[in-house]
């Protein structure tokens, strides 16, 4: 049976691009609040951890080279058959990507499951640019957070806390045409005791923006999502929600 995937965004249909290399790529602007409204992502990734249960810094891929595309596999410690593949995931209306709906576990002792304290995962999006561009990340997440810039580090928060939007503000310089974006999100047990004890969850996620200085949308600016040989039985086409169609 045939499936559709619908990615959320006001834009026009996305075109569908070829390359020499067996690659195809998924091409979107970005939204018109300026988020990226699609992603590849992959995990869980189990974090070790230090301490009296802190959260480490373990990295699962090589952050600074990847270049992921739709179906890569990656080592994963808390996948059943101890792997995990990068898959599409569009971000939800207000521009947070939540990890839960594609790679979140239940909570602990309701399912059998490999346990973890710390888990992380990864989202990847490709950004072509009609010009060299110094814009701002907005950017918030539940809980720890890293980003990488064409493979350098550009931006860390080790803290503990509930996503919102624009919790903080970084710098960023986009190169003439390929740019690649990687963001790293972990959170550990102290996400979920916030939702045992009746507090408001705090999920598994982040929200990323792309300004100008002055806070206006920047212009010129494709998000391409790479395909590896377009063999699967679905499409991406753009519309306001993402679903799967059987």
């Amino acid at each position: 049976m045939r499936k559709v995937f619908y990615i959320m965004t006001s834009l026009t249909v996305s075109a569908l691009f070829f390359i020499n290399t067996g690659m195809a790529e998924e091409v979107i602007g970005l939204t018109d609040s300026g988020h990226i409204p699609f992603w590849l992502i992959a995990g869980p990734f189990d974090q070790s951890t230090t301490g009296f249960g802190q959260a480490g810094d373990e990295s699962f891929i090589n952050e600074s080279e990847i270049a992921p595309f739709e179906g890569k596999r990656e080592k994963s410690s808390l996948s059943e058959n101890g792997e995990v593949r990068w898959q599409i995931q569009s971000a939800c209306n207000d521009g947070y990507l939540d990890f839960n709906p594609g790679i979140g576990h239940v909570k602990p002792g309701s399912s059998p499951e490999k346990l973890w304290y710390a888990r992380d995962a990864y989202a990847s999006a490709e950004l072509f640019c009609e010009r060299e561009m110094n814009v701002r990340l907005l950017v918030g997440s539940n809980s720890r957070m890293k980003i990488w810039l064409n493979g350098a580090e550009i931006y860390t928060s080790d803290r503990e806390r509930g996503a919102t939007a624009d919790q903080d503000t970084i710098a960023a310089n986009l190169l003439k045409g390929e740019n690649r974006l990687l963001v790293r999100v972990g959170n550990s047990h102290n996400n979920l005791i916030v939702d045992w004890f009746g507090g408001t969850p705090w999920g598994w996620g982040f929200y990323l923006k792309i300004v100008n200085a002055d806070l206006t949308i920047p212009e010129g600016i494709q998000v391409r999502i790479p395909i590896k040989n377009k063999n699967y039985s679905y499409d991406l086409q753009s519309t306001f929600f993402f679903k799967k169609k059987g």
